[in-house]
């Protein structure tokens, strides 16, 4: 009998299946003392992607700029960051009979109040209390009980803001007194509630040396993160048991949650567990290497090469059409604006010739050969089909509109940018409607207002019904009396 089949007859439950069954789990987990059976965290694909050999490396590149300038020792480097203390946490395991279903323990409530917490340690292991931040309006005589060097703030939402920090910072600054000549260096994330104005003029006046971790970055590269905050929040939980058997009936309060904290803060802030978060991120002693490979294996399928060079082969066609429009002026956008008798505007895009062609024919006259028109009416744009036609299908200056100065001409001018004709459009028969087409120059021409064409428009007796804006306009365009519009 071979090996496997050994090892398979152990679990006859599975001895068809070819399986490995529990006995053989356990007898495996047995001869690897070095494997266990963990929890994974879940990581989001923003921390994998961020924490890559690259951003790590710049990271560490201005820690190790910081200890070469200032000569930084053990009790002048600093770590802080907020965590969540809510008022209902995850029950802590117990035991219960086997074969039992279900095992029940009680809360005193569906969901939690988040409180804030703002705890400091420096690379010395030592712990220096900073503040709760209570979801209230205001500090009350209820916010007490508070673990040494901790004080009471509180905002509405409960969470950090940019003044609240600040008051944190000042009162970790009366218990470390930096200044300019003795300075520290203060790691911390880079949220918007520790990178306002006034924190950072504070920190530069007093000495604080602000250095924020790279962003998705600190389940690796924040001590409290990799060996303080899992530990604490599991003693936390066992505080809140101990509580509810003590006083039954009763609820967790916000004003509970800073004396439950206490018996979780002395048992995991020790000097040793600090010490070791300082130590795991390589950021004292200082340990560019300290951040196993391991961790950076997730950003491996979102890294790009290093040496990667894109190259795209232009088609001669293309190339010699780009080299011939670079020697050329940048063409305007013309546009045909029309006004009917109904006061509506319609603007359309029209073509024009290349701005070398128009200067070579401003010397010339209308009856040149065959000039290209660059108005055309209303009749002309529209064909039989109802389709627009170009402006190329007019092959003849008799489409342009009669009476009127050459367009070419026009166009060159530079003191008239804006030129209005009359142009008798294909109205339906019975009835007599008169469009004004108008050329414009949509770079030079400043918009078109006609509430200031009013003062022109002929006043109607009192004692006649008010007549509509737009039949006024109307009006004031069949007897001509508006010139420009």
């Amino acid at each position: 009998m071979k090996r496997n089949e050994r090892q398979y007859s152990k679990s006859p439950s599975n001895l068809g299946a070819k399986e490995a069954g529990k006995d053989w789990f356990t007898s495996f987990l047995k001869r690897n003392q070095r494997l266990s059976i963990r929890k994974p965290e879940a990581t989001s694909q923003a921390r994998a992607a961020a924490l890559n050999k690259v951003v790590m490396t710049n990271f560490y590149d201005q820690v190790d700029e910081q200890y070469v300038t200032h000569k930084f020792d053990a009790d002048s480097v600093f770590n802080t960051d907020e965590t969540n203390n809510p008022t209902v946490v995850e029950p802590a395991k117990i035991i219960a009979q086997k074969g039992t279903h279900q095992v029940h323990q009680m809360t005193s409530q569906e969901r939690g109040v988040n409180i804030t917490m703002l705890p400091l340690v420096n690379a010395a292991g030592k712990l220096f209390g900073c503040v709760f931040v209570f979801p209230r309006k205001k500090v009350c005589e209820k916010m007490k009980n508070l673990p040494e060097g901790f004080i009471a703030l509180a905002h509405s939402s409960g969470r950090m803001t940019e003044e609240n920090f600040l008051i944190a910072l000042k009162h970790f600054h009366s218990q470390v007194k930096s200044s300019k000549e003795q300075p520290i260096l203060l790691f911390l994330d880079n949220h918007i509630s520790h990178m306002g104005y006034s924190i950072c003029i504070f920190a530069k006046e007093n000495g604080i040396i602000l250095q924020t971790l790279p962003p998705h970055t600190s389940h690796a590269s924040q001590p409290l993160d990799r060996t303080t905050f899992g530990p604490f929040k599991s003693n936390l939980a066992d505080s809140h048991s101990d509580w509810m058997r003590e006083h039954p009936g009763q609820r967790i309060s916000i004003y509970e949650i800073p004396l439950l904290s206490k018996p979780a803060l002395h048992r995991e802030f020790t000097e040793k567990n600090i010490k070791k978060g300082f130590k795991a991120t390589g950021l004292f002693p200082f340990n560019r290497n300290a951040i196993p490979d391991g961790m950076y294996t997730p950003s491996l399928v979102t890294n790009l090469p290093v040496n990667q060079t894109l190259r795209f082969e232009t088609p001669p066609s293309i190339a010699e059409q780009h080299t011939t429009m670079a020697t050329q002026d940048p063409p305007k956008s013309y546009y045909l604006l029309t006004v009917s008798s109904a006061g509506q505007l319609t603007l359309s895009p029209i073509n024009v010739s290349p701005v070398s062609q128009l200067q070579e024919s401003r010397s010339s006259e209308i009856t040149s050969s065959s000039p290209t028109p660059i108005i055309q009416t209303e009749q002309e744009r529209t064909t039989s089909t109802g389709s627009p036609s170009t402006i190329n299908e007019m092959s003849s200056p008799t489409s342009s509109l009669p009476n009127q100065p050459n367009p070419q001409l026009l166009l060159t001018t530079p003191d008239q940018n804006l030129e209005t004709t009359l142009a008798v459009s294909n109205p339906p028969q019975g009835k007599n409607r008169t469009s004004r087409v108008l050329r414009y120059d949509k770079e030079n021409v400043p918009p078109i207002n006609l509430v200031e064409e009013e003062e022109y428009l002929p006043s109607e007796p009192r004692n006649d019904p008010v007549v509509p804006r737009r039949e006024r306009i109307t009006r004031a365009v069949k007897q001509n009396r508006i010139t420009n519009v």
